[in-house]
């Protein structure tokens, strides 16, 4: 790994030049620094992954797929057309997956703009050296003197794996967030929410589509999977999809299969976890790549390497991974690398559920369908089915659960707040304080809030999980990616995907026909696909295993050199070694985190 695979820039005191030219790692040689009106300066770096247009006047930098229409952006094009200029940017005419930034080489004046759906992350913060800015929060850690952890972190942390918000691990380092436009000028920051979701379903209001009529959406997947298929192409790369076997990297697979061009060799890879929780996802990647003719790669990796894996992912991120196969993506980038290096462009199906139901649809479903019933009512049904019929006596109790707090989204038992959260509750409520915890959770509701304020609880869940978890695991992958020399794509994320989704009623985009994903089912039967539908679904990671590793196995060392945390109790600290579950496994990362980023 390489700071060298990631950008910065900013505007900087003309005192502070050489102040930065020191914090800046020197395996990056293209280290550019200028003069401007007043006692300011700017820099930038560039990297291999970066789209750099330098001219007499401002710097063009972009990340990720940038397009107005079919039309793909470079950052010539974006300068040329004045879509950016330090001043301002046409965010009507640049849509896409990325930022693009805008640096004046005359006055201390700079523009940001962030797409509604970019996986690339900008960080930022105010120095005594200047504005500083990067796509990577750990390169933003050589710019600090002092490293402090972010006390709002915290709860966040172990609730959720990750800073939900603009807020970041790092005291004093904000994050833009989408729609967002960020313009500098001579120490003055402003930052403007210019593209909501809201937008986006109040110009796609017109008459809804049936789950049934899926063609539509698939038609218009299979046009961005197109664009980012010629993306990679110009960049002389082969790509390859990250492939699963599950009903999203399939129907991903498929759309690369119709859209490109004759004589292609598809290609997907997947890693291969000596888990044996992770057995089915290797049988269920094979069968997929068998169906649709993809030769497929598969990264063996043993358990034992795991604990690497964890600390080089921290270590490249600046902040704890939010998954735990996230650490696992680092040796499948590293072999891509050495034997594949043809491959430089990996496609993921990530938001596909985000976009067209959860696992929790089905039960927000079934509360909606029976709220009018007793809730005592619903919870003998459940005692009786028990022995005779198990997912019906499930379905009874989950919807007994939520029903007495559907109407209320700041109850704690909304699934509005238990959605997409990764602790032990009785530990949590034991370590924060219920005003630290109502905090945490509003952070959450209020960005669903300032962005879409959707109408249905369901759909209020799944923009919130876009928002959150969706924008949290992209924005880290992408740098994962980075670091290793693959640039990992994500064309659900894109405008007119979401566009075409939001044609299709909220009542029955989640959960229809007795199922969830209704639309993309569809999609895969009318290809001859139903053989991925009959599987069940695994989330990719190894959840069974981490917490035996925990307690006497491949992370036992680690988890027992952690430091115990001022919030526990010794007694609390001790149980949470010996029991391991989700809140050690939130321990462990934080830790890790205090001990290989804020340490150093």
């Amino acid at each position: 790994m390489t700071y060298s695979n990631f950008f910065s820039f900013g505007i900087i005191h003309t005192n502070a030049i050489e102040a930065i030219r020191r914090s800046i790692p020197e395996d990056i040689l293209d280290v550019n620094i200028f003069p401007l009106e007043g006692s300011f300066s700017a820099f930038y770096t560039a990297s291999k992954f970066s789209d750099i247009f330098n001219s007499s006047e401002a710097i063009v930098l972009s990340s990720g797929i940038l397009r107005d229409g079919t039309t793909l952006l470079s950052s010539a094009s974006m300068a040329a057309k004045q879509r950016i200029t330090p001043q301002a940017v046409d965010i009507n005419r640049i849509h896409g997956n990325g930022l693009v930034a805008c640096i004046s080489k005359v006055q201390p004046r700079m523009c940001v703009y962030k797409t509604l759906f970019s996986a690339p992350q900008l960080y930022f913060t105010e120095l005594p050296q200047g504005f500083v800015c990067s796509n990577n929060l750990g390169y933003m850690t050589l710019f600090m003197q002092a490293r402090e952890l972010n006390p709002s972190a915290l709860p966040m942390h172990f609730l959720f794996r990750s800073v939900p918000g603009r807020q970041t691990y790092l005291s004093g380092v904000q994050r833009l967030f989408p729609g967002e436009i960020l313009q500098y000028h001579a120490g003055q920051t402003k930052i403007s929410l210019q593209r909501s979701i809201s937008q986006l379903v109040e110009e796609e209001s017109g008459a809804k589509l049936a789950p049934e009529e899926s063609e539509y959406f698939f038609e218009q997947f299979c046009e961005v999977v197109d664009l980012h298929l010629k993306w990679t192409r110009e960049r002389r790369s082969e790509s390859a999809v990250l492939l699963s076997g599950g009903i999203d990297s399939t129907l991903l697979q498929l759309g690369v299969k119709l859209s490109a061009p004759d004589g292609m060799q598809l290609h997907s890879c997947s890693y291969a976890s000596d888990a044996p929780s992770f057995a089915p996802e290797i049988e269920n990647a094979r069968r997929s790549a068998s169906l649709l003719g993809s030769e497929h790669t598969f990264v063996r990796i043993e358990a034992r390497d795991y604990p690497e894996y964890l600390i080089s992912a921290i270590k490249t991120l600046g902040q704890p991974p939010h998954h735990e196969q996230m650490a696992y993506m680092i040796p499948l980038a590293r072999h891509l690398v050495t034997s594949r290096n043809d491959i430089r462009c990996l496609l993921s199906g990530a938001a596909a559920d985000t976009y067209h139901g959860m696992d929790i649809s089905r039960d927000i479903f079934r509360a909606n369908r029976y709220r009018k019933w007793p809730v005592w009512g619903l919870r003998l049904t459940s005692k009786v089915l028990e022995r005779v019929w198990q997912s019906k006596s499930y379905g009874a109790k989950r919807a007994a659960d939520l029903i007495p707090y559907l109407d209320d989204v700041t109850a704690i038992e909304n699934v509005l707040n238990t959605q997409s959260v990764y602790t032990n509750w009785d530990t949590i409520r034991k370590c924060f304080s219920t005003t630290e915890i109502n905090n945490a959770l509003a952070v959450r509701r209020d960005l669903e809030d300032e962005y879409a304020a959707s109408a249905t609880l369901i759909e209020k869940v799944h923009i919130l999980h876009l928002l959150t978890d969706m924008n949290d695991t992209a924005g880290l992958w992408d740098q994962i990616g980075l670091a290793y020399d693959e640039q990992i794509l994500f064309p659900f994320m894109d405008e007119a995907v979401f566009r075409a989704t939001l044609r299709y009623d909220p009542a029955s985009r989640y959960f229809s026909q007795k199922r969830t994903k209704p639309i993309l089912k569809n999609i895969l039967e009318r290809y001859h696909l139903d053989q991925v539908l009959d599987s069940p679904k695994y989330g990719g990671g190894f959840g069974v295993e981490l917490p035996v590793w925990m307690r006497d196995g491949v992370l036992s060392d680690l988890v027992h050199s952690m430091d115990r945390p001022a919030f526990m109790e010794p007694a609390l600290f001790e149980e949470k070694l010996e029991q391991p579950d989700w809140f050690t496994w939130n321990l462990l990362t934080m830790d890790l985190f205090k001990k290989h980023v804020l340490a150093p």
